[in-house]
């Protein structure tokens, strides 16, 4: 199958297999199905082969010998305890993954890494519930890089004539009843005298029956051997349980639900399998599910000796969280060597694994999964809800195309940090990623399974001018509202608003750059700017940075020098009613690029135009944008009131006043809501003012009724919400991103992503009238409420917050969005303290175009959906409550790069 495998030792590995990869009434016989074998061979001289060992695959079965015959269990046994999970309902999770494994076979090559070899292998459950929909099952196999000889020991004597033998399925044409044998014969192999005359050993060189040609006899270590001698019955014995010196496994995991047709792939200490997986549509109430592209990983840094028997008792095995230890690796009773890494450990009602749970969200994830990652809480052991469990598995879903184009993984490869997986729809790329929060007092770096990376409330000051202090100093953290990794750099730009201040420092709490002031020119001072404006920040909310270099021609400031690096400050200081743009200035050498020497630090370049600074325009938010070869625009938000167009001097386009509700007051917006200034060259006056945009109808059908007895998606025609034209409320925040064009060819759109008190909003421009803004992708507080649901249709669950107040949102460039919800009170269930959050949703758009049931799944954001398409399954990540420090607190801001 596919490639082979070299491992440093010169073991040959590679795999042969019939890859049947579907399931029918045929194959449920396993007639003609030879499963497949694994092949360990070395080459001893030129042309001169050993095989070192053989793993076969195979059915449940029954095989014949002197003494009668034997029934022998599959080859890989299931004891994973989520076959006995029970669903809400009554469901048993075993009706469609329990049971033995059926039409087992060998996928893609094999892959060595750090003197492991892993395999993966594809295969069915036979329901035996309700419905009638067979499930696939996906097994990774871990072997050792093993060239020793396999040993048989024995407690008594062996003739000198004595024979090996043994079913050998690849020969055979029904693996249930393989009536075709493999014999290695008394020249094959050495019987060596235990000391003290204690019995015997066999010790096999050479697994197969000849050193080169083709391959007949050969014995299989998966499998009991048939010990045969004259004068004697046969002896059936099972070596595994002997010694060590016989089975090559150490580990295998059975991934239910997921199909997969190509090799692992092995970085560091992680091994990766992708294939297709029923289990997310399952999840999401879609019976029978369908099939969507899959990653997962495990971690190998482990040993598997700590598995403890399926039948061990489990104690304590009480209702209590605190008295439970989660098991991750299960060894079969019957051969224990046979050791399974499990999805998830579960309090139980008795102490065998086959009990069943006590209750639905104390589950425990396997600790050694990465993919998904699972939580790694110390106090609680892992311990997590279903739905929690639930997020974490959607984060390993292949999306981005319409069912039938996604159903699977066609492989997955890596290097240079970055991980890629395809399919029939397109490649997908994955990298390292943290996400940055800011919260109460402290800025915040989280990886995706919550665990804390950095918590810094204290920073050492350095400096000299320009805002910075001489010496050292520590201080706190207020109210921070910003934290940018900088790429450039590997430093964050960090806004404290309380303290009015800018920082850059490093990710180890390092300040290299402490703003709270700027200086004037001695010639050149920005038109924006007035003699009694303040020269210090008062209250800053956002800020972006980013360099340039500057000739002497294009510097309008005193002292220019041939060639200048600047380091450029934009800042949304909201205090003074205004942005500004500040530069440090260094001279750079014209020949090597090299900086001389610091010209000046913290000048004032830039300032808002007077036409749309004071007044109380808050500016609590910006983005920088490329549109072009050199081109950038800027974005703002405002949060209190919003200058119209007239004060841009911009021509009136559209029949109603843009962001103006009050006709007597055409400088300014009279309902102090906030909203968008767009910066751009290239419009009339330099700027564009938005306070209002366009949002669809929503049918109430699609609107869950908590009033209604008993509650459910509304059946009241009063609930229907009219299109309309949506004016900025409380705004929160603006962002910007460049979106596909709606016409092949034609440049990138842009996009706002608006948060205000009613909702988060992606709005663009209409295309016939670049004055008004019309809505792509919503998220109102109503829908938030809702997004957490039992199923595609379902009711609410209890985990959703009271209210939504986001502070935050913005696309991301996978076409995710990332909101941030700073709401404190109660879930809906009235219980349940909410004191924020940070998710990180599914952004894509549906492509339906009418009314849906209730029950569809939808691949994104529309309103022909229930709760416009929004579910648990649209939840990529979550952070609430982190590891490793306290919990999310009043969030107001977090992002991913």
């Amino acid at each position: 199958v596919d490639g082979i495998a070299l491992s440093p030792s010169g073991t040959v590995y590679v795999t042969s297999s019939t890859q049947l990869g579907t399931f029918t009434a045929q194959t449920a016989s396993m007639t003609n199905n030879r499963s497949g074998s694994f092949y360990a061979i070395k080459e001893e001289g030129r042309g001169i082969f050993r095989m070192v060992y053989r793993w076969d695959l195979y059915p449940e079965h029954t095989f014949s010998y002197s003494g009668g015959s034997q029934n022998m269990p599959p080859s890989l046994p299931d004891n994973d305890p989520l076959q006995n999970l029970t669903l809400p309902g009554g469901t048993n999770i075993g009706n469609f993954i329990g049971g033995p494994l059926f039409c087992t076979s060998f996928q893609g090559a094999p892959v060595v890494r750090n003197r492991d070899v892993y395999v993966t292998v594809n295969g069915w459950k036979v329901a035996t519930g309700p419905f009638p929909f067979n499930s696939p099952c996906t097994a990774l196999l871990c072997f050792k890089d093993d060239s020793s000889a396999r040993e048989i020991r024995l407690g008594r004597d062996v003739s000198a004539q004595a024979a090996i033998v043994q079913p050998d399925f690849a020969r055979s044409t029904d693996s249930r009843n393989p009536t075709t044998f493999s014999v290695l014969t008394p020249g094959s192999f050495r019987v060596e005298k235990e000391p003290g005359d204690v019995g015997s050993t066999i010790r096999i060189d050479n697994m197969m029956n000849t050193q080169r040609g083709q391959i007949l006899d050969s014995i299989s270590t998966s499998q009991p051997i048939i010990l045969r001698e004259t004068g004697r019955p046969d002896t059936i014995i099972d070596p595994a349980l002997q010694n060590d010196r016989w089975s090559p496994l150490k580990w295998y995991s059975i991934i239910h639900g997921m199909s997969v047709e190509s090799s692992a792939f092995c970085s560091g200490s992680t091994v990766f399998v992708s294939g297709g997986s029923y289990v997310p549509s399952a999840l999401s109430g879609n019976i029978p599910p369908s099939s969507e592209g899959f990653v997962t990983a495990f971690r190998t840094d482990f040993d598997p000796n700590v598995a403890q028997k399926a039948s061990q008792a489990h104690v304590p095995y009480d209702a209590n969280p605190a008295n439970f230890v989660p098991v991750n690796v299960i060894a079969d009773d019957n051969r224990p060597y046979m050791k399974q890494v499990i999805s998830m450990d579960y309090l139980r009602t008795g102490p065998g694994w086959a009990s069943t749970n006590i209750n639905f969200n104390n589950l425990y994830p396997n600790q050694l999964s990465a993919w998904p990652q699972v939580p790694q809480n110390k106090e609680e052991l892992g311990r997590t809800s279903f739905e929690d469990f639930q997020i974490r598995l959607n984060q390993c879903v292949l999306r981005g195309g319409a069912p039938g184009f996604r159903s699977t993984s066609r492989g997955v490869v890596g290097g240079d940090g970055l991980l890629m997986a395809w399919n029939t729809n397109g490649i997908f790329c994955f990298r390292r990623a943290s996400t940055w929060v800011a919260d109460e007092g402290r800025i915040i770096q989280l990886d995706p399974s919550g665990n804390t990376l950095f918590d810094s409330s204290l920073q050492s000051i350095t400096g000299a001018t320009g805002g910075n202090t001489n010496g050292a100093n520590l201080t706190k953290f207020d109210r921070p509202t910003r934290v940018y990794p900088l790429n450039d750099s590997g430093d964050l730009l960090v806004v404290d608003s309380n303290q009015n201040r800018v920082l850059r420092m490093s990710a180890s709490g390092s300040v290299a750059r402490n703003l709270t002031e700027f200086s004037l020119d001695k010639t050149f001072v920005p038109s924006g700017y007035k003699n009694s404006d303040s020269l210090t920040f008062s209250n800053p909310r956002d800020a972006a940075t980013y360099v340039s270099e500057v000739t002497a021609a294009n510097n309008p400031f005193f002292g220019a020098k041939p060639l200048e690096s600047w380091r450029h400050y934009l800042v949304a200081d909201q205090g003074n009613n205004r942005l500004v743009e500040i530069v440090d200035r260094f001279e750079e050498d014209l020949t090597t690029g090299n900086i001389i020497s610091r010209v000046s630090e913290g000048t004032l370049l830039w300032h808002s135009p007077p036409a749309i600074s004071g007044k109380g325009y808050s500016y609590n938010s910006l983005t920088r944008v490329q549109t072009g070869a050199g081109k950038f625009i800027v974005v703002a938000g405002l949060g209190g009131k919003a200058p119209s167009r007239i004060d841009s001097g911009e021509p009136q386009l559209s029949s109603t006043l843009v962001g103006d509700q009050n006709p007597s007051d055409l400088k300014s917006s009279s309902t102090g809501n906030g909203g968008v200034v767009i910066f751009d060259s290239n419009l009339p006056g330099g700027y564009r003012v938005f306070n209002q945009f366009n949002t669809p109808a929503v049918d109430h059908t699609r609107i869950w009724d908590f009033s209604a007895g008993p509650q459910n998606w509304s059946v009241n025609p009063a609930m229907d919400i009219a299109a309309k034209t949506h004016v900025m409320s409380n705004l929160q925040s603006v962002t910007a991103s460049l979106i596909p064009p709606t016409v092949v060819g034609s440049p990138p759109q842009l996009a706002l992503m608006i948060a205000d008190s009613t909702g988060v909003y992606e709005v663009v421009t209409n295309s016939a009238d670049p004055t008004a803004l019309d809505t792509r992708w919503m998220l109102p507080n109503w829908a938030f409420r809702t997004v957490r649901r039992n199923g595609a249709g379902g009711a609410p669950t209890a985990s959703n917050p009271l209210g939504f107040f986001p502070t935050y949102a913005r696309r991301l460039d996978e076409d995710n969005v990332m909101v941030v919800n700073g709401f404190t009170g109660k879930t809906i269930d009235l219980t349940t303290n909410y004191t924020g959050e940070v998710l990180q949703l599914d952004g894509r758009l549906d492509p339906s175009a009418a009314l849906q049931p209730p029950g569809y799944i939808s691949q994104g954001y529309s309103v022909f959906a229930v709760d416009l398409g929004f579910s648990t399954r649209s939840i990529k990540l979550r952070f609430g409550p982190v590891e490793g420090s306290r919990g999310l607190f009043l969030p107001v801001f977090a992002d991913r790069r």
